[in-house]
């Protein structure tokens, strides 16, 4: 008898967390809409978090050997 109430409250909580979640993405409210993209490198071992802004139109590029992180054009390769 316990798993099935365990499994009722769960199927409940997750019907909440579904409704309350589409119910916030969809409640016209305006957004902010970022003009640039937000880049960003997890941390490692041996190095801290790394960040930096591109234009939207460019991709993030980081490079390890030199720890930098640079923009490039959308057509264009990550080297």
């Amino acid at each position: 008898m316990n798993r099935w109430m365990v499994f009722i409250v769960c199927a409940l909580a997750v019907a909440l967390v579904a409704l309350i979640g589409s119910r916030a993405q969809a409640d016209g409210m305006a957004r902010k809409v970022y003009r640039q993209a937000h880049c960003v490198v997890p941390a490692r071992l041996w190095m801290s978090q790394t960040r930096w802004s591109c234009r939207r139109d460019q991709k993030c590029c980081y490079d390890y050997a030199l720890r930098k992180g640079t923009c490039v054009a959308a057509s264009d390769r990550c080297i």
